[in-house]
């Protein structure tokens, strides 16, 4: 729950462990800024590192709007944007805190306006839920754990975890 509690906590942890993840900082310095920028391809998502459902995002299409955001609002994260909302999925992993895998659920999204999921559909998916599987052994929870990927050229990125249960569960 600590950890994926705090988005950038989430992916200095992940990114120890060699997992896919899409290129974050949490800089507020203009030029380091510049350079993470350049990097991708905008526009570039803004959001809060603790969690607050939908709330808070901002998708920044420009260099002056990324620094404008990130040097104005503290606690901010900054992630290249991977894959598109239609290759989006949500995936319930129950585990233990021995890194034991109870059971999971595979539900491709489908989005309403404000980022909520409006109603999902249950696949099977070996790839994501190995991925996503691999995840939660790390994390090693006591119960519930949602993690959120996007499919960028069919490979999954892991772009956002609850150490609890989703909305989508319901």
């Amino acid at each position: 729950i600590e950890i994926t509690s705090d988005k950038w906590k989430t992916y200095k942890y992940l990114k120890e462990f060699g997992i896919r993840l899409p290129e974050s900082t949490i800089s507020n310095n203009p030029e380091e800024l510049a350079n993470f920028s350049k990097k991708l391809n905008y526009p570039i998502i803004v959001k809060p590192r603790k969690g607050r459902g939908s709330e808070g995002i901002v998708y920044c299409n420009n260099i002056s709007s990324l620094i404008n955001i990130m040097s104005s609002n503290e606690g901010m994260i900054a992630q290249r944007v991977v894959g598109s909302v239609d290759d989006e999925y949500t995936v319930g992993v129950l585990g233990n805190e021995d890194g034991d895998i109870l059971g999971s659920i595979i539900l491709k999204r489908y989005l309403g306006y404000n980022g909520m999921t409006l109603f999902a559909e249950v696949i099977s998916n070996k790839y994501i839920k190995s991925y996503s599987e691999n995840i939660v052994k790390l994390l090693k929870p006591r119960g519930y754990c949602n993690i959120q990927i996007r499919l960028e050229d069919g490979i999954p990125y892991v772009f956002e975890i609850n150490g609890r249960v989703s909305s989508s569960t319901g």
